[in-house]
């Protein structure tokens, strides 16, 4: 994070720490299962970036890296995350790596096809932002990973943040495996369709829960907009996995840009 608001470049500086001590904004570091080392988690995409309604910025970045031999592996990994970050304008204080003044969602349930997320709310008057454990709950309700992580870069759609996961085949010698496509608030990182109430483990969740999985690793998510005869609109995302198939989902999206226009004489 850099002050570039200087006329002159020799005044350019790091926003947050001091010029002989700079510092980043959040340092990404996360937990195995059941440990209880903080480890840094690795970021290999590009963050997303939107504003914040009290002010200031919102950064959006996932972490998890697929380069090297050791990635393949999908047991005793550093649980990886998402992030949403509050860059506050004129903030120069990093904000705390143990996530102390962030929001935590879960993962509360998923099943063999869709995810069930928390709806917790931001109490922006303490809380700099949200993170979302990337944990496999799975059907039997234990905590494991799988090794799942984000590489691919996120899209933030209005007030919807959107990014794939990829979860390794078990198999080191196999390629492939598979993934998620995610779909949260930007604002406060919840489901867009929470429940009213939990599912016990085990039980099906319904197929009107946004966020899916998908066979074979996924790419980022593509937007399409669809304009109707009617006048409504909806969104499409797309991905490609590494199965060669082809991941689409369509959501209602809301009216953008001018809608109606009237004359005066």
């Amino acid at each position: 994070h850099f002050d570039i608001s200087a006329t002159s470049s020799d005044d350019w500086a790091t926003a947050v720490g001091s010029a002989s001590a700079p510092s980043p904004l959040f340092i990404t570091k996360g937990k195995k299962i059941g440990g209880t080392a903080w480890i840094t988690q690795p970021i290999t995409t590009t963050p997303s970036v939107g504003f914040h309604p009290n002010g200031g910025m919102m950064v959006f970045i996932g972490t998890g890296k697929y380069i090297e031999e050791a990635d393949k592996t999908t047991t005793d990994q550093v649980t990886q995350t998402f992030y949403a970050l509050w860059d506050k304008s004129g903030n120069t204080t990093a904000i705390n790596s143990d996530r102390s003044t962030l929001q935590q969602q879960q993962i509360l349930r998923e099943d063999s096809s869709h995810r069930l997320m928390s709806d917790n709310s931001v109490d922006w008057s303490s809380k700099l932002g949200w993170y979302l454990d990337l944990v496999n709950t799975g059907i039997s309700g234990t905590q494991d990973n799988k090794g799942e992580r984000e590489v691919t870069d996120s899209t933030l759609w209005l007030n919807q943040i959107l990014f794939t996961t990829q979860i390794p085949n078990s198999d080191a010698c196999e390629g492939g495996g598979s993934g998620w496509v995610m779909k949260l608030n930007a604002q406060t990182g919840a489901d867009l369709t929470p429940a009213d109430t939990v599912p016990e483990i085990g039980a099906s969740l319904y197929s009107s829960q946004t966020s899916y999985k998908v066979s074979g690793l996924p790419s980022s998510l593509s937007t399409l907009v669809l304009d109707a005869d009617d006048g409504n609109i909806s969104r499409k995302d797309l991905c490609q996995t590494s199965n060669g198939d082809v991941c689409s989902s369509t959501v209602d999206a809301l009216k953008m840009g001018r809608l109606s226009w009237q004359i005066i004489n």
